[in-house]
């Protein structure tokens, strides 16, 4: 069973992410919500999920999902000021979520490394059992 707490680090962003908790090991796919006014262009566009663990952050996945002669995305090559919202299945590349608590951090940056999105989540992992 997993139980998740979500908390943007800015408050003018929409972040969310949702999957199936009934289901057992580790979601193929999560939803998620991605809704913002621009701070920054977005020629580019790279996304760093991070743990942290022991009070140390442990980089677990990054990806470029723009780049700038090939947009995969609408909101690739958005300007400053422009709103942009996403909501759709992304593929996880985690087969197995170990029991305990763990803080992750997401963020997505442009190609000057400036901050588009950022939240930081809070999974909780413990055996069903246990909670009975």
């Amino acid at each position: 069973m997993y139980f998740l707490r979500r908390h943007d680090n800015d408050p003018l962003q929409d972040f969310a992410f949702s999957f199936n908790s009934c289901s057992s090991g580790a979601p193929k796919k999560v939803n998620v919500r991605i809704a913002t006014i621009l701070r920054y262009p977005i020629r580019e566009l790279s996304v760093d999920v991070s743990l942290t663990i022991n009070g140390k952050k442990v980089p677990i996945y990054s990806k470029k999902i723009c780049e700038r002669d090939h947009p995969r995305f609408s909101f690739c090559g958005k300007k400053r000021g422009e709103y942009i919202y996403y909501e759709g299945p992304v593929s996880v590349g985690v087969h197995e979520i170990p029991q305990g608590d763990f803080n992750v951090t997401v963020q997505l940056f442009n190609e000057d490394h400036h901050t588009v999105i950022c939240g930081d989540f809070v999974i909780k992992s413990h055996n069903q059992e246990l909670l009975s």
